[in-house]
C-alpha cells in the first residue's frame, strides 16, 4: 500500500482519513487519527483542517485544536471555502485574518464564495438578511433562495414559517404556502425540532407525516424532545394537560411543572382564547 511505503505523505493520510481510516503498518488508524497524520506533516492542507473540524477538534503539532479553530485554520489557508465560511459562522464566527467578523458575515462570505449554498441562506434569512453580491436580500428573499436551491432544507422551510417578517408564509416553485403549511413541511424534514411543535400547536395543529396532529399532541412532541422548557408546560397546561414520557399531567401538573422550571414565578392565568398568559 503507498501509506505503507511513503507513511509521511501527508495528502496520502488525508485521503485515507477520507476513506474512514484503517489499518497501516499493522496498526489501526481512526479518521481523525489520519487527518492528525496529515496535518502533522503538512499543516497547510486546509481540506484536512476541515475534515478535522467536522470530526470536532484534534491534535496537532502537540497542541489541540477546537472546532472552531480547525475550520479558522482551514480558512487561513483557503479563504474561498463557503462550508469552512459557514461552520466558522455557525460556531460563533470571531477573528479572521485580523479582522472581526460576525456569524452573519460568515454567511455573506459563504455566499460570496458558493451562491447556491442553501444553508447559508437560511442563516442568513434568520439574521435579517444581507448583502451577497452588491445585492441587498431581506429576510424572506434569503429563505426563498435557500429553498430554491434545497427544497428538502428544514430550517428554512420553519424560517419561512416563523421568523419575524415571514409569518404568512411565502410563495415556493410556483405555490403558495401558508405558515402552517411551511411549518409541517420542516417537520416533514427534521420531525425533532421543538419550536416547530410549539409553533404548530399554537396554530391549533396540523398534518405532519401524513398523520393530523392534535394542538394538544403537538405540544406533546414538543415536550418529548424538550421537557425542561416551562413555556412548553404551560402550552400543553392550555390545551387542559397531557401524556408526556409515558405520564398524563394535569393542567394543575403542567402548571406547577412550569412554575418550578421557571424559578418558581407562578404568573400565568388562562387567558380567554384558552391560552396561557402573563398576569401583569
Amino acid at each position: 500500500m503507498a501509506l505503507e511505503n511513503d507513511a509521511e505523505l501527508a495528502s496520502a493520510w488525508s485521503n485515507f482519513g477520507g476513506l474512514g481510516g484503517g489499518a497501516v503498518g499493522g496498526r489501526e488508524y481512526s479518521q481523525k487519527e489520519c487527518f492528525q497524520k496529515a496535518l502533522d506533516n503538512d499543516a497547510e492542507l486546509a481540506t484536512a483542517w476541515y475534515n478535522l473540524g467536522n470530526l470536532g477538534s484534534g491534535v496537532v503539532g502537540g497542541r489541540e485544536y477546537s472546532q472552531k479553530e480547525c475550520f479558522q485554520k482551514a480558512l487561513e489557508i483557503d479563504a474561498s471555502d463557503a462550508i469552512s465560511w459557514f461552520n466558522f459562522g455557525a460556531l460563533g464566527a470571531g477573528a479572521m485574518g485580523g479582522r472581526e467578523y460576525s456569524h452573519k458575515e460568515c454567511m455573506q462570505k459563504a455566499l460570496e464564495n458558493d451562491p447556491t449554498y442553501a444553508p447559508a441562506w437560511s442563516n442568513l434569512g434568520a439574521r435579517g438578511g444581507g448583502v451577497v453580491g452588491g445585492r441587498h436580500y431581506l429576510p424572506k428573499e434569503c429563505i426563498y433562495k435557500a429553498l430554491e436551491y434545497d427544497a428538502s432544507d428544514a430550517p428554512a422551510w420553519f424560517n419561512l414559517g416563523m421568523s419575524p417578517g415571514c409569518l404568512e408564509g411565502g410563495e415556493v416553485g410556483g405555490r403558495k404556502y401558508s405558515q402552517k403549511e411551511c411549518i409541517q413541511n420542516g417537520l416533514g424534514i427534521n420531525a425533532n425540532y421543538t419550536p416547530g411543535w410549539s409553533n404548530l400547536g399554537a396554530l391549533g395543529g396540523g398534518v405532519v407525516g401524513g398523520r393530523n396532529y392534535s394542538q394538544k399532541e403537538c405540544f406533546q412532541k414538543a415536550l418529548e424532545n424538550d421537557a425542561e422548557d416551562w413555556k412548553l408546560w404551560n402550552n400543553l397546561a392550555a390545551a387542559g394537560g397531557g401524556c408526556v414520557g409515558g405520564r398524563q399531567y394535569s393542567k394543575t401538573e403542567c402548571i406547577a411543572k412550569s412554575t418550578a422550571l421557571n424559578g418558581g414565578r407562578e404568573v400565568f392565568t388562562i387567558g380567554p382564547d384558552n391560552r396561557l398568559i402573563e398576569d401583569n
